[in-house]
C-alpha cells in the first residue's frame, strides 16, 4: 500500500497498560507482586520508531510504570488525535477497561489495539476502529494515516476492522510476516527515558534500565507454550552486528541495566556467542539477564556470559519428572537440567528455575519430587505455577478437542473441574504457594547465598534480592493477617475472556 504523509503532524499517543503480573508465586496472586515493572515495553516503542520517521507526534504512557486513574487517562488523550493499546494476555482486562474509558470520555477519539494477545486469537476488539491481528511494525503507519484520513481500511494489510453498517469484523489486505529482522528500526527508548517509575524488584532503576529482543520465536515446540503461535511457528534471529549495533547506542544512551527478553537467547549458540564477545570486545559495561535452554548449556558459554556481564540465567525447568518433561515435549532431561544449573552457578551466575505442577497424570509425589529437585540444585531464584491451558498451545488445542475448555477460553488452569488435572485448581495453587515459600524458608538456601555472595561479590544484585525477600515477607504477613481475620486474601483472577469476533 503506498502512503502519503497527508496525516503527518498529528498526534499519536500509546498506551500500555499495567500487567498486574507476579515476579514469582502462584495463580492465586500470592508471592512477590511486580507492583513496578522491570523496563519499558519495547512494542509500543518499536511502532514510534515508524511514525516518527514519518512526521507524527507521538507520546507514550505505560501504566506499568506509573499509576493507572481515570484522570490520568483523560489529561494523556486530551491532546490525542489516535489512541494505540497494546494488549497482552497479562493486561486483557486492563486493556479492555482502557478502551472503554476513552470511548466514553472522547467518543469521537479513534482508537486502535494491537500486540502479541491479537496476534494469539485474532479478533476485532470491540470500541475500536481497527485491531492489528499481526506484527505491526510494517503496517502501523499505513494504518495510523488510513484511520485519520477516513481512507480505505481493506487496503492496510493484517487487520481487522468493523464493517461501516453491519459492525462485523472485516479482515484488510493480505500480510506478511517480517522474515529479516535487521531491517527493523530500532525502538524509542527515549519516549519513557523519565518515567521513574522502573525497577528491579523494588529496587529503583529509572532512567538506566531496559530491555532488548535480539530475537523472535523458538525452535523448540514446548506443548504448554503458545508463543510460537504468535512468532509464526518461525524462529527468527538479529545478525550478531545489529544486536551490538543496537547495545553501543543503550551504552551511549547511558543504560546500565539490560534484560535480553528473547523466548530464547541461547537457540543459536553460535550467534550468542558472538554477540557476548562482541560485547566484550567492545568493552560494554551492562549488567544483564537472559533466559536460555538447558540444551545449550557448557561452562565455556556461562563463564562468557559472566565475562560479559550477564549477571542472572533463568530456565524453564518445568519439573523434577523425566515423565513430565516427555508430556510437555521439552526435548530435555533432568540430569540435563540439574547440569546446566550447576554449570551456571559454577561459572558466578546467578540462577534462575521455572517449575510447573498440573500435568494431567500427575501425582502429590511428582510434585514433593520437583519440590526436592529444586531445593537441592544451587538455586538463586525459583518460582511454582500452576500448568495454564494457552489458546494457541498443543495443550489447549487438545483439551478444545476434548471439550475441556472452550473457544472463547483463551487461558485456562489445569485442575479437576475440567478434567485436566487429579486435583482441583484451588488446591494446585495452595501447593504452589506452599512450595514458594518453603524454598525461601529454608537456613541452607541463605547460607548458601551468603557465600555466594562472598565468592561473586555481586553487591548490587544482592541488594536487588534482599529488597524483593523484603517484599515477599511483607505479603506473608498481609497472608497471615487476613486469615487472622477470617478471609483468604483476594485471588488475582484469570484476565476476562471476550469472545472472539
Amino acid at each position: 500500500m503506498r502512503t502519503s504523509t497527508a496525516s503527518a503532524g498529528k498526534n499519536v499517543l500509546f498506551i500500555f497498560p499495567s500487567c498486574n503480573v507476579k515476579i514469582f508465586g502462584n495463580n492465586e496472586g500470592i508471592g512477590a507482586q511486580k507492583e513496578k515493572t522491570i523496563a519499558p515495553p519495547l512494542g509500543i516503542l518499536y511502532l514510534s520508531a515508524k511514525l516518527l520517521d514519518a512526521g507524527y507526534h507521538v507520546e507514550a504512557c505505560d501504566y506499568n510504570a506509573e499509576d493507572y486513574s481515570a484522570d490520568s487517562v483523560r489529561q494523556y488523550i486530551a491532546g490525542a488525535d489516535i489512541v494505540g493499546i497494546s494488549m497482552l494476555s497479562f493486561n486483557r482486562a486492563n486493556a479492555m477497561e482502557i478502551i472503554a474509558e476513552i470511548n466514553r470520555m472522547r467518543p469521537e477519539l479513534p482508537v486502535i489495539v494491537g500486540g502479541p494477545d491479537c496476534i494469539l486469537h485474532p479478533r476485532l476488539i470491540s470500541g475500536t476502529k481497527a485491531t492489528a491481528v499481526e506484527e505491526s511494525e510494517s503496517i502501523i503507519v499505513p494504518l495510523v494515516e488510513a484511520v485519520l484520513s477516513g481512507g480505505d481500511l481493506s487496503e492496510v494489510p493484517g487487520i481487522l476492522y468493523p464493517h461501516p453498517l453491519t459492525g462485523e469484523p472485516v479482515a484488510g489486505a493480505a500480510y506478511a510476516y517480517a522474515k529479516e529482522l535487521d531491517a527493523i528500526k530500532f525502538p524509542r527508548r527515549e519516549l519513557l527515558r523519565d518515567n521513574k517509575g522502573y525497577n528491579i524488584i523494588g529496587e529503583k532503576a529509572s532512567r538506566n534500565v531496559t530491555s532488548i529482543i535480539t530475537s523472535r520465536g523458538c525452535p523448540k515446540r514446548c506443548r504448554f507454550c503458545a508463543h510460537n503461535a504468535i512468532a509464526y511457528q518461525k524462529y527468527r534471529a538479529r545478525s550478531a552486528a545489529n544486536v551490538l549495533a543496537e547495545l553501543q547506542q543503550l551504552a551511549k544512551d547511558g543504560f546500565e541495566i539490560v534484560g535480553i527478553v528473547d523466548d530464547n537467547f541461547t537457540a543459536d549458540k553460535k550467534r550468542a556467542t558472538e554477540i557476548l564477545r562482541g560485547i566484550i570486545d567492545l568493552k560494554l559495561k551492562f549488567s544483564m539477564a537472559v533466559q536460555g535452554r538447558v540444551d545449550a548449556a557448557d561452562y565455556e558459554l556461562f563463564h562468557l556470559m559472566r565475562k560479559a556481564g550477564v549477571k542472572v540465567v533463568t530456565f524453564g525447568l518445568e519439573s523434577g519428572n523425566q515423565d513430565v518433561l516427555d508430556f510437555y515435549n521439552k526435548q530435555s532431561t533432568v540430569a540435563m537440567n540439574e547440569k546446566a544449573i550447576r554449570l551456571a552457578d559454577k561459572a558466578g551466575l546467578y540462577t534462575g528455575g521455572l517449575f510447573i505442577i498440573g500435568a494431567p497424570f500427575e501425582t502429590k509425589e511428582h510434585f514433593d519430587r520437583t519440590y526436592r529437585f529444586a531445593a537441592d540444585l544451587p538455586l538463586d531464584i525459583s518460582s511454582f505455577w500452576v500448568l495454564d491451558y494457552t489458546y494457541g498451545s498443543k495443550l489447549w488445542e487438545e483439551a478444545f478437542a476434548a471439550g475441556k475448555v472452550k473457544r472463547e477460553e483463551f487461558n485456562v488452569p489445569a485442575g479437576l473441574e475440567r478434567g485436566t488435572s487429579a486435583y482441583p485448581t484451588e488446591e494446585l495453587q495452595r501447593m504452589s504457594e506452599k512450595y514458594f515459600y518453603r524454598f525461601y524458608r529454608r537456613p541452607a538456601y541463605w547460607l548458601r547465598q551468603v557465600l555466594k555472595l562472598l565468592r561473586v561479590r555481586d553487591y548490587y544484585f544482592m541488594r536487588v534480592m534482599m529488597v524483593g525477600i523484603f517484599w515477599l515477607v511483607q505479603r506473608k504477613a498481609q497472608i497471615l493477617w487476613a486469615r487472622i481475620a477470617g478471609r483468604r486474601p483476594a485471588h488475582r483472577p484469570t484476565a476476562p475472556t471476550p469472545t472472539p469476533a
